[in-house]
């Protein structure tokens, strides 16, 4: 096979501009190799520059068309690191940390020991009141964030690409996440406490964050089965307004996910202060944080993002477009409320 014209006019400087080796190059203008899966002499990197563009080993042409786009595009380089994104997500760690840390202290050192079940006015103070407060802040941060996943997919998506299918997809994939989860969570709380008196302190709260973890995980793996339910007979200017008119729908399995996980580590680190002691506890507490943080970190990261293959007019009237999706969605959840009520 011939290389076409335009790759014939490469040279050897404008292909090691493409970061490839020069063993690659020189494979590259041969006019004898018409498959470079036969052949080995490709190293690593020169095989990471042709995955990272999502093309398949094959003929020359296509490998010579990569590195003309290499030369038109380069490569996007990773985010410089962002400091208020850095203290933001150490101190949300933190603060998931935090009620197991204290509740593990107070278990360790406290009033409320191993052995003491707490009265009920002790269980009202130490576990009703701030359980409600906690679930209702839970409740809140998702109802407040839970379009942000598919506002983001509506406004980065590439010309071309079904939405229909990759919302598919993403439900798909939260539904089986949050069903593994479920199985682990529920076993959890079926079992042995990992302290011998199930009704003090520590006990109370650690089936408090697993049913906190389990709840989320319940809710995505239903959302997800309904809307699969319903976008499945829907062609793609369909589902594309489906999704536009319950954006806060389809983005919520994907922050119930989160929260589950998020209730989950502490009830294991809880399961650590009761069964090991205070000191595996409070390192199993900071392994939390760095959880955390890389979960929120990313998450960031990827929500700060652009699509830089989308012109400014592309991308101007999606944003705009995603920003009537969420005041329509409020509107239409206060109207809600208001009929309730």
């Amino acid at each position: 096979m011939a290389p076409n014209a335009s790759a014939g006019a490469l040279t050897n400087e404008s292909l090691s501009k493409a970061g490839l080796s020069a063993a690659a190059i020189a494979l590259l203008t041969s006019q004898d190799v018409t498959h470079l899966d036969e052949v080995h002499a490709f190293g690593a990197d020169d095989w990471a520059h042709l995955f990272a563009n999502g093309l398949t080993l094959g003929h020359k042409r296509k490998l010579l068309e990569m590195v003309e786009q290499f030369q038109a595009r380069p490569l996007s380089m990773p985010p410089p690191p962002n400091i208020k994104f850095n203290f933001g997500s150490i101190i949300v760690g933190l603060a998931f940390a935090a009620p197991s840390i204290v509740i593990g202290a107070i278990h360790e050192f406290g009033a409320y020991g191993a052995t003491r079940a707490l009265l009920f006015d002790e269980s009202m103070l130490f576990v009703l009141l701030p359980g409600a407060a906690y679930l209702i802040l839970m409740i809140i941060i998702i109802e407040a964030n839970r379009s942000t996943f598919s506002t983001d997919v509506l406004e980065q998506r590439s010309v071309g690409v079904s939405v229909r299918d990759a919302m598919r997809s993403a439900l798909t994939n939260m539904a089986v996440v949050a069903a593994l989860l479920l199985t682990v969570i529920i076993a959890m709380m079926q079992v042995d406490s990992p302290i011998d008196e199930p009704r003090a302190l520590l006990g109370q709260w650690y089936q408090i964050f697993l049913y906190s973890a389990m709840v989320p995980c319940f809710s995505a793996v239903i959302l997800s089965s309904m809307l699969l339910l319903y976008i499945e007979p829907l062609d793609e200017s369909a589902a594309v307004s489906f999704v536009g008119t319950f954006v806060d729908f389809f983005g919520e399995p994907s922050f119930a996910v989160i929260f589950g996980i998020a209730n989950f580590v502490p009830a294991m680190t809880l399961w650590m202060f009761g069964a090991y002691g205070f000191a595996v506890g409070l390192v199993s507490a900071l392994s939390t944080v760095l959880l955390i943080r890389k979960v929120l970190l990313t998450y960031l990261y990827m929500n700060n993002w652009t699509n830089t293959d989308l012109d400014s007019e592309t991308m101007a009237t999606r944003m705009a477009e995603a920003k009537q999706l969420r005041q329509a969605s409020k509107i239409s959840q206060s109207l809600h409320n208001s009929r309730k009520a």
